[in-house]
């Protein structure tokens, strides 16, 4: 066969070559991205049922944590302070300028006012778990209730159970809001409060994990 015809040959043979393998890395592709797509879907729906499970505690302990940040978290801080279910209510991550008067607008008396403790130095879930530990350490703390938002309950529990002393006893107690429904996560703007919830948790899952 002369030179020429057997380049056009080979030409024509290439092509479907070619093809059949393009078409082959791109269902491959396709597949990983599917199984991919549905792995984190089946993370999230665990997440969200996680978050579900969480309610409010009926258990004393020494301190009270709260989490400030969000809705009526400090208030119900104060509830359970008032019912007596912990000596000390600790309010992590307040700002550098509140006051205990300014934060509850001048509601407690000076019993109370001597038994809030207010965290100024943390500004993140992960900063809260370092500055209550050292209260902890520094108090002989052997219990806490941790409060904090409905949705922000399961990375707040994972957090502070990796940084706390393996000898604490934690309970854990939500705060139920506005703009978050957990009976009904799917519905109105929970989904918009659940999914960055939902990043941010594995974002300090990872975080912690390579920190070790």
């Amino acid at each position: 066969m002369p030179l020429k015809q057997r380049v056009i040959a080979s030409k024509s043979i290439a092509g479907p070559v070619h093809y059949e393998k393009y078409m082959r890395t791109k269902k491959a592709y396709i597949l990983i991205a599917a199984f991919l797509g549905a792995y984190i879907l089946h993370l999230f729906f665990s997440f969200a049922e996680d978050v579900r499970g969480y309610g409010p505690t009926r258990e004393s302990a020494d301190a009270i944590v709260v989490l400030t940040g969000g809705l009526n978290r400090a208030d119900e801080g104060l509830r359970l302070l008032r019912e007596g279910r912990a000596g000390v209510l600790i309010l992590s991550g307040v700002h550098a300028d509140a006051g205990a008067d300014s934060i509850f607008l001048n509601r407690i008396n000076d019993s109370e006012r001597a038994r809030i403790v207010l965290d100024k130095a943390s500004s993140s879930t992960y900063e809260n778990a370092v500055e209550v530990k050292k209260l902890v350490n520094e108090r002989g703390y052997g219990s806490i209730i941790l409060l904090t938002s409905a949705y922000h309950m399961k990375r707040a529990d994972f957090v502070f159970r990796r940084i706390m002393p393996p000898e604490l006893r934690m309970e854990t107690h939500i705060v139920l809001t506005p703009n978050y429904d957990k009976e009904r996560w799917w519905a109105g703007g929970s989904l918009f409060v659940l999914v960055p919830e939902f990043l941010k948790y594995y974002w300090y899952a990872a975080s912690l994990a390579l920190a070790r």
